[in-house]
């Protein structure tokens, strides 16, 4: 029995394209995880992936009435 070119080369190309998915390293082996932590934010980078984390800084309430707390200083009684 003789295997015909035609039907040769494509099973040798179906092989070489097996061998190089199996050769080629996985997108895990390449995990390395990169942490930068600047004041109020943080970074985190893996490849194919960034994480920004922001925490704002705390601000208090706007005081409408000045230093009072209420109006009652400012219309008196």
């Amino acid at each position: 029995m003789t295997i015909k070119l035609r039907y040769f080369a494509p099973l040798l190309v179906a092989g070489a394209a097996a061998a190089a998915i199996a050769v080629a390293p996985g997108a895990s082996a390449a995990s390395v995880t990169t942490t930068v932590d600047s004041g109020s934010a943080t970074t985190t980078q893996r490849p194919g992936h960034v994480a920004i984390q922001a925490n704002p800084p705390h601000v208090s309430p706007p005081r409408i009435w000045g230093p009072f707390s209420s109006p009652h200083f400012i219309l008196g009684n």
